[in-house]
């Protein structure tokens, strides 16, 4: 219930700061979080559309909404992008080995 309470709270903040990263990138995982990872997809890409740095964490965010809305493609490229940030990341290897192998899973 908490979650959904802080979503309630912020999406009024977003229309009064629109192009506030850090709000789209706590939006867009909190839409994730409650499962609704269409709108997580949306927030997440406009935090990059208003040029939010690009990181392990907020490309892993993304791709996992994108595995869930079953688009592979997407995801695919972005661990791809996000192996390339951080190489060290198990969690995200095994998704990209696995999408690689079986992109419908």
């Amino acid at each position: 219930g908490r979650v959904e309470e802080l979503a309630e709270l912020l999406r009024p903040r977003l229309v009064d700061d629109p192009n506030n990263i850090d709000l789209l990138v706590l939006l867009a995982e909190t839409e994730a979080r409650l499962g609704r990872q269409h709108d997580a997809i949306r927030y997440y890409e406009r935090a990059r559309l208003a040029g939010v740095p690009e990181t392990a964490k907020l490309l892993n965010g993304l791709a996992a909404a994108y595995v869930a809305e079953q688009q592979p493609a997407k995801a695919l490229e972005l661990l791809e992008r996000s192996l390339q940030l951080s190489p060290q990341q198990a969690g995200p290897r095994r998704l990209l080995t696995r999408l690689r192998s079986d992109p419908h899973s």
